[in-house]
Protein backbone atom coordinates (compact mmCIF):
# COMPACT_ATOMS: atom_id res chain seq x y z
CA UNK A 1 0.00 0.00 0.00
CA UNK A 2 1.03 3.31 -0.39
CA UNK A 3 0.19 5.55 2.00
CA UNK A 4 -0.14 9.45 1.85
CA UNK A 5 -2.09 10.92 4.77
CA UNK A 6 -2.31 14.81 3.92
CA UNK A 7 -2.18 15.69 7.36
CA UNK A 8 -5.00 13.55 8.41
CA UNK A 9 -4.88 11.19 11.65
CA UNK A 10 -2.61 8.48 11.35
CA UNK A 11 -4.31 5.18 9.40
CA UNK A 12 -4.24 2.28 11.40
CA UNK A 13 -2.93 -0.99 10.59
CA UNK A 14 -4.31 -4.03 12.35
CA UNK A 15 -2.52 -7.63 11.88
CA UNK A 16 -3.82 -10.39 13.95
CA UNK A 17 -1.53 -10.77 16.38
CA UNK A 18 0.66 -7.98 16.51
CA UNK A 19 0.83 -4.55 17.98
CA UNK A 20 -1.33 -2.66 15.70
CA UNK A 21 0.82 0.20 13.66
CA UNK A 22 0.07 3.46 13.25
CA UNK A 23 1.11 5.59 10.47
CA UNK A 24 1.64 8.86 10.28
CA UNK A 25 0.96 11.35 7.81
CA UNK A 26 4.46 13.03 6.18
CA UNK A 27 2.87 16.05 4.49
CA UNK A 28 -0.08 18.56 5.72
CA UNK A 29 -2.53 19.79 3.64
CA UNK A 30 -1.51 18.32 -0.04
CA UNK A 31 -2.28 20.92 -3.03
CA UNK A 32 -2.37 24.23 -0.69
CA UNK A 33 1.68 24.77 0.64
CA UNK A 34 4.31 23.77 -1.38
CA UNK A 35 7.03 23.73 1.40
CA UNK A 36 4.15 21.50 3.26
CA UNK A 37 5.16 18.69 1.44
CA UNK A 38 7.98 16.42 1.74
CA UNK A 39 9.83 15.32 -1.18
CA UNK A 40 8.55 11.79 -0.76
CA UNK A 41 5.12 12.25 0.52
CA UNK A 42 4.26 8.96 0.60
CA UNK A 43 5.51 5.43 2.73
CA UNK A 44 4.68 2.57 1.16
CA UNK A 45 3.70 -0.60 3.46
CA UNK A 46 3.54 -3.90 3.32
CA UNK A 47 0.56 -5.83 3.56
CA UNK A 48 -0.60 -9.48 4.21
CA UNK A 49 -3.67 -11.33 3.97
CA UNK A 50 -5.75 -10.24 6.89
CA UNK A 51 -4.66 -7.16 7.82
CA UNK A 52 -6.59 -4.84 8.41
CA UNK A 53 -6.43 -0.62 7.46
CA UNK A 54 -8.60 2.01 9.41
CA UNK A 55 -8.69 5.51 7.94
CA UNK A 56 -10.74 8.30 9.91
CA UNK A 57 -10.72 12.08 9.55
CA UNK A 58 -10.34 14.38 12.93
CA UNK A 59 -14.37 14.40 13.04
CA UNK A 60 -14.01 11.11 14.78
CA UNK A 61 -11.08 12.32 17.44
CA UNK A 62 -12.23 15.41 18.03
CA UNK A 63 -15.77 14.47 19.88
CA UNK A 64 -16.08 15.17 23.32
CA UNK A 65 -17.44 13.39 26.28
CA UNK A 66 -20.05 15.12 29.34
CA UNK A 67 -16.61 16.32 30.66
CA UNK A 68 -15.01 18.10 27.81
CA UNK A 69 -12.91 15.48 27.52
CA UNK A 70 -11.53 14.91 23.98
CA UNK A 71 -11.51 11.21 22.46
CA UNK A 72 -8.13 12.06 20.71
CA UNK A 73 -6.15 9.44 18.62
CA UNK A 74 -5.63 7.45 22.24
CA UNK A 75 -9.24 6.86 22.28
CA UNK A 76 -9.77 5.57 18.93
CA UNK A 77 -6.91 3.28 19.81
CA UNK A 78 -8.74 1.89 22.52
CA UNK A 79 -11.66 1.84 20.82
CA UNK A 80 -9.80 0.01 18.07
CA UNK A 81 -7.98 -2.40 20.61
CA UNK A 82 -11.80 -3.81 21.72
CA UNK A 83 -13.51 -3.82 18.08
CA UNK A 84 -10.16 -5.63 16.39
CA UNK A 85 -11.58 -9.45 17.26
CA UNK A 86 -14.92 -8.46 15.49
CA UNK A 87 -16.05 -9.84 12.24
CA UNK A 88 -14.89 -7.17 9.82
CA UNK A 89 -18.60 -6.49 8.56
CA UNK A 90 -18.87 -5.67 12.51
CA UNK A 91 -16.15 -3.79 13.33
CA UNK A 92 -16.66 -0.53 11.41
CA UNK A 93 -20.41 -0.07 12.92
CA UNK A 94 -19.16 -1.04 16.48
CA UNK A 95 -16.25 1.61 15.75
CA UNK A 96 -19.02 4.62 15.20
CA UNK A 97 -21.63 3.44 17.68
CA UNK A 98 -18.32 3.90 20.89
CA UNK A 99 -17.52 7.02 19.37
CA UNK A 100 -21.37 8.30 19.51
CA UNK A 101 -21.55 6.60 23.38
CA UNK A 102 -18.14 8.91 23.87
CA UNK A 103 -20.02 11.74 22.33
CA UNK A 104 -21.67 14.78 23.66
CA UNK A 105 -23.77 17.06 22.06
CA UNK A 106 -23.84 17.70 18.42
CA UNK A 107 -21.44 16.54 15.99
CA UNK A 108 -19.46 19.51 14.92
CA UNK A 109 -16.75 18.32 12.16
CA UNK A 110 -17.60 15.73 9.29
CA UNK A 111 -16.88 11.99 10.35
CA UNK A 112 -15.43 9.66 8.01
CA UNK A 113 -14.37 6.35 8.76
CA UNK A 114 -12.99 4.00 6.18
CA UNK A 115 -12.16 0.32 7.12
CA UNK A 116 -10.39 -2.32 4.52
CA UNK A 117 -9.43 -6.17 4.82
CA UNK A 118 -6.94 -7.48 2.95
Amino acid sequence: MDFAGAGHPPAMIVRPGTEPRLVESRSMILGTLPEVVEEEPTLEIELWAGDRIILYTDGITDVFDSRGKKLRIEGVQKIRRETSLLPFHEMREDILNRVAAWRQGQVIDDMSLVLVEV
